[in-house]
Parts: structure tokens; C-alpha cells; sequence
């Protein structure tokens, strides 16, 4: 059974972590919080650090910044998170085939967050130097037209074959 007040902290939280990341507290509170959702909700496929399980989900830490940075590929993390992204793919060499479900539940807010970690710490040396990061605003401009998971597929072959 819920608490009554449980309900008050939980938005609480969420309206403090806007305000944090709005107010521009910095890269390091957002990768901090980042950390914690992707441990939470990423780590258990993707494991600690994004170094991937082979056969089950593909490495996150270094292979990312080089995709987000292509021509497009700022929609790329956005799309994935909030859709999906399911099918053949190929990561690092390895090939996986399985599916990603999408984060629909998370906050825009926690998207940003959870991003911060993905490029700007696990990703910081491939990703572009100029590549502003992803708010907010990113997420909850897709989160009204989310792409398909096989749309999101298509989408990183593209990205994959402009990046080299």
C-alpha cells in the first residue's frame, strides 16, 4: 500500500531534477543521475558501464558518440529510447538479433539525463566535439510520434553507413 505522501516526494524529485538540469547545474548532476537510470533500467542487458554481454546486447561505451554525431543521428538516442529498436543489427563486429524495449515510462527529464551518461561519459571520445546535448525538449518533441522499433533499425543503418 501506498504512503499518501509518497506521491508528493516522487513528483518532488522530478520537479528538482528539471530544475537542476534546467538551470544548468551542470553536465556531472545529470551524468550522476544518468548513471543511476542507466543501472537501474539499462545495465541488467547492456551491463555496467555499457561494455555489453555478448550474444544478448551490444556495447553501449563507444559506439554510440560516432552514430549520434552523423548527419540525423541527433534523433537517433531520442527514437531508440522512446520506440525501441528491434532485429538484426551488427555492434562492434558481434551480430545480435533481439529486441530493445522502449523507456515510455521515464521523464523526459530522466531521458536527458540517462543520455548525459550514454555520450557525454560513456561516449565523450567519439562523440563530436561540437554535439550539444540532448534535453528535455529532444525527448518530448518524439515522444508524441515515436518511431517504430523497425523504423529505429532502419535508421542506425543509415547512421552506421554515413559514419564511415
Amino acid at each position: 500500500m501506498r504512503k499518501r505522501g509518497s506521491k508528493r516526494c516522487g513528483i518532488a524529485a522530478a520537479l528538482s531534477l528539471s530544475a537542476l538540469l534546467v538551470a544548468g547545474a551542470g553536465g556531472a548532476q545529470a551524468a550522476e543521475e544518468g548513471e543511476a537510470l542507466f543501472n537501474q533500467h539499462c545495465a541488467v542487458c547492456h551491463q555496467p558501464g555499457g561494455v555489453g554481454a555478448p550474444g544478448l546486447a551490444p556495447a553501449l561505451a563507444s559506439l554510440l558518440g560516432k552514430r549520434v554525431s552523423a548527419p540525423g543521428g541527433r534523433e537517433y538516442l531520442p527514437r531508440v529510447l522512446l520506440g525501441g529498436l528491434s532485429g538484426a543489427i551488427v555492434a562492434g563486429g558481434e551480430k545480435f538479433n533481439g529486441m530493445m524495449l522502449p523507456f515510455p515510462q521515464l521523464h523526459d527529464e530522466q531521458l536527458a539525463a540517462l543520455s548525459h551518461y550514454l555520450l557525454g561519459t560513456l561516449n565523450k571520445d567519439t562523440l563530436a566535439a561540437d554535439f550539444a546535448p540532448l534535453t528535455a525538449a529532444d525527448f518530448a518533441a518524439w515522444r508524441g510520434k515515436p518511431a517504430s522499433s523497425a523504423e529505429n533499425r532502419k535508421l542506425r543503418t543509415q547512421l552506421d553507413a554515413a559514419g564511415q
